[in-house]
């Protein structure tokens, strides 16, 4: 039985990087992956939103000085990915 042209789940997004931090707004990037038609962004373990190039920017309404933890899948028309290792990004304080 040959998988060679079945596709399959896309991997879990790898490398997210903090781009911007604001008191009440986020963003980062992370590595596309191949075969990957958009990503979920998931914030506390619920999913917030859905994009379609590797990057995302958070509504600006965060709250300042808060740590905000965040996880990533990517999904294809077969399925979604694994979700990518918990990363954490804080807000910064207010000014």
């Amino acid at each position: 039985m040959s998988h060679k042209h079945k596709q399959l789940r896309p991997k879990a997004p790898r490398n997210i990087t903090t781009t911007s931090g604001t008191s009440n707004q986020v963003s980062f990037t992370w590595d596309a992956v191949k075969g990957a038609t958009s990503y979920n962004i998931y914030r506390f373990y619920a999913k917030v939103a859905t994009v379609t190039t590797n990057s995302y920017t958070s509504n600006p309404n965060l709250s300042p000085d808060t740590s905000y933890i965040f996880n990533v899948s990517a999904v294809n028309a077969v399925g979604e990915s694994e979700r990518s290792a918990n990363f954490t990004i804080r807000t910064s304080k207010e000014t």
